[in-house]
């Protein structure tokens, strides 16, 4: 079963992630990874979710898509 929220954020590599991650250091972010599935035994599914919530708050959305007051706005025509 996957790990809460709650779960997540107590977790002692997250705070590790979210550091690796603004500092843009992909190989500890990729080590700490490795760590968490090949040394502490979790599933990649774990693994992945506290990689996930590390990394969602800075991720952006695609410059092709502009919001502005409350609209979603295309830069891509090909975009609905």
């Amino acid at each position: 079963m996957l790990l809460s929220r709650g779960e997540i954020r107590e977790d002692k590599c997250f705070d590790l992630l979210t550091e690796a991650i603004l500092e843009r250091d992909q190989p500890r972010t990729t080590d700490l990874f490795y760590r968490m599935v090949a040394r502490d035994g979790r599933s990649v599914g774990d693994a992945l979710s506290v990689v996930t919530a590390a990394e969602a708050p800075f991720v952006q959305v695609p410059s092709h898509i502009n919001v502005r007051d409350g609209h979603r706005l295309c830069e891509n025509a090909e975009i609905v």
